[in-house]
């Protein structure tokens, strides 16, 4: 015959495990400080940030050989990166 454990018993003990590892609970979030633009406090910082990427990717494209194909192709791909930041950062 089997032990019979009740499910409130059991959710009991590992509410408690986790308390014990995890000080704050494994249900709080913690601000997440190691990103990049984690030291940009302002919003005006976060939005020139995101400006100069734009327009260091528009300057390279510029500037770029007509026949140098595959970089073309590189740096349009790569304009999406400045908007999903800013999807992140905002």
């Amino acid at each position: 015959m089997q032990p019979q454990v009740s499910t409130s018993e059991t959710t009991g003990t590992i509410s408690l495990l986790l308390e014990m590892r995890l000080p704050g609970g494994a249900w709080e979030n913690n601000e997440m400080t190691s990103s990049p633009w984690a030291n940009l406090r302002g919003v005006h910082w976060k939005a020139t940030y995101i400006a100069g990427l734009i327009l260091l990717l528009a300057i390279t494209t510029w500037l770029t050989p007509p026949r140098a194909i595959e970089l073309h192709n590189i740096l349009h791909h790569l304009n999406f990166l400045p908007f999903m930041i800013a999807g992140m950062i905002f």
